[in-house]
C-alpha cells in the first residue's frame, strides 16, 4: 500500500463521534445596535442553537447482549472445569505433541 494510499484510508474513517465541532462562540459585532439590542440578538441565537441541537443518544447498556454472554461463558468455563494444571493435562485421553500423529488414523 503506498503512502498516499494509506493516509487517504486513514482519513476517510470515521471518528466515531469523538470528534465534534465546539459550540461556536456567538457575537454580535456591529456599531449599529445597542448593547441591550446586542444581547438580546445574542441570546435569542443562543436560545435557538440549544432547542434546534439534536438530542443526547440515548444511554443504553454499557455492554452489548453478545458482551455479557461471552463474560459470563468464560467465567463459569473457570468455575465448572476449575484451572488447567500440569496433572490435569497428563490425564488420560489428552493428546501430547509427541505422539499426536500416532494416536490419529
Amino acid at each position: 500500500m503506498t503512502l498516499d494510499r494509506a493516509r487517504n484510508r486513514l482519513m476517510s474513517m470515521p471518528t466515531n463521534g469523538t470528534r465534534r465541532p465546539p459550540r461556536p462562540r456567538i457575537e454580535l459585532v456591529t456599531e449599529a445596535a445597542s448593547k441591550a439590542e446586542a444581547a438580546a440578538v445574542v441570546a435569542a441565537l443562543e436560545q435557538f442553537l440549544a432547542e434546534a441541537a439534536p438530542a443526547p443518544p440515548a444511554a443504553g447498556p454499557a455492554q452489548s447482549a453478545w458482551q455479557r454472554a461471552a463474560l459470563r461463558e468464560a467465567i463459569s468455563a473457570r468455575t465448572e472445569h476449575g484451572p488447567v494444571t500440569q496433572a490435569s493435562m497428563r490425564a488420560p485421553g489428552n493428546l501430547k505433541a509427541t505422539n499426536r500423529r500416532t494416536e490419529w488414523p
